[in-house]
């Protein structure tokens, strides 16, 4: 194989691919990146099995071929090459040899044919979604999944949609999140989108304006620019998120975002893992407040509207301020019940959060 291609654009590939590749599996393949021709141009493949992307690349072809590379050492030398083009050359003795500029270097390579089977998307059904439809709603959500891989149906963002909606839910069991947004004409049936992948489909939608999704095959498809993120999804029923949503009748809280951020932020400083932030709400007044027997106590006091009955709840700090971070309103609404029970969190463009209450 022999050819060239715009460093910039080889470039870009790469970050994905780098992305994707595993550097902790025990087959060493998957630590490599495919580089292969194809009519004309550059293909590019990375997976761990369970995510992958492939880019293609407009280059200009001696001789077609393919090899595999290590995907952080080829990464990192093309960021770092001085050149404006990169020539590929496999050589006979199982190396690389790449040039840029004046610089050449030598990388071992893999044959090809060892390379994993990419998915098949040939038989799949594309529907256009804005990009930033998409990445809002994984930014909204991917922080809340579970890491525990024992409740593996939760390691991961659910996907529902009808003709006009697109619906994404996350949740760890302490807590959940969920978003909805307009995206015409997505119709699926609810896929789990598991964490990793959706961090790779966000990092691929972040790069442009318009990209197409599709399902298939125990699949999610992304496509954007010559670039294509596929990933395996989790095979499980996820949980009634609908039976833990609080109802919107009880005790209604309404305060600014980035004063209730600082003041967690503040309380931070003298919680632990095992010590929760109690919050204390009386007349127009929030007082966020701990304890800490080996620290000592940290007391703060915002501004808020609030008429119901006094009352004080306790929660993990990290849980709420997680969710204020991702929402952009500058006020929200809470929907409160009693002191153990889970309360309800809104911004003004409908997106949610539950919070479990932890003892005081």
């Amino acid at each position: 194989m022999k050819l060239s291609v715009p460093r910039l654009d080889l470039l870009s590939a790469l970050k994905l691919a780098k992305g994707v590749a595993s550097t902790k599996s025990t087959i060493p393949m998957l630590q490599h990146v495919l580089l292969r021709t194809v009519q004309g141009r550059l293909l590019i493949c990375a997976t761990d099995l369970c995510v992958s992307v492939t880019a293609e690349l407009i280059a200009s072809v001696v001789d077609t071929g393919d090899m595999a590379v290590n995907a952080g050492n080829l990464h990192d030398l093309v960021a770092n090459a001085p050149g404006e083009e990169i020539s590929l050359t496999t050589t006979p003795n199982g190396f690389a040899d790449v040039k840029s500029g004046k610089a050449k270097y030598k990388l071992a390579a893999l044959p090809g044919r060892d390379f994993p089977k990419m998915p098949d998307t040939s038989k799949a059904d594309w529907v256009s979604i804005e990009s930033e439809v998409l990445a809002t709603l994984i930014e909204r959500t991917v922080y809340a999944c579970s890491r525990d891989t024992n409740r593996y149906q939760m390691c991961g963002v659910l996907i529902t949609s009808n003709t006009t909606r697109l619906t994404m839910t996350s949740t760890d069991g302490h807590r959940c999140t969920r978003m909805s947004m307009l995206a015409p004409g997505i119709k699926t049936s609810p896929v789990i989108l598991p964490t990793d992948g959706a961090k790779a489909v966000l990092a691929l939608a972040g790069q442009g304006p318009g990209c197409k999704l599709a399902v298939a095959a125990g699949y999610l498809h992304v496509q954007q620019d010559g670039v294509t993120v596929s990933v395996k999804l989790i095979d499980g029923v996820y949980p009634p998120i609908d039976q833990v949503i609080p109802s919107r009748d009880g005790k209604i809280l309404v305060v600014d975002r980035l004063a209730l951020l600082g003041a967690l932020k503040r309380a931070s400083l003298m919680t632990k893992e095992t010590i929760p932030v109690k919050m204390r709400l009386t007349k127009d007044t929030v007082e966020i407040s701990v304890v800490n027997a080996d620290m000592g106590q940290v007391s703060d006091e915002i501004e808020a509207s609030y008429s119901s009955p006094e009352m004080e709840i306790g929660f993990k700090h990290q849980y709420l301020a997680e969710w204020l971070q991702a929402c952009p309103s500058d006020s929200i609404r809470c929907s409160l019940g009693g002191e153990l029970d889970p309360f309800l969190v809104e911004s003004n463009d409908g997106y949610l959060g539950v919070i479990m209450p932890m003892r005081i």
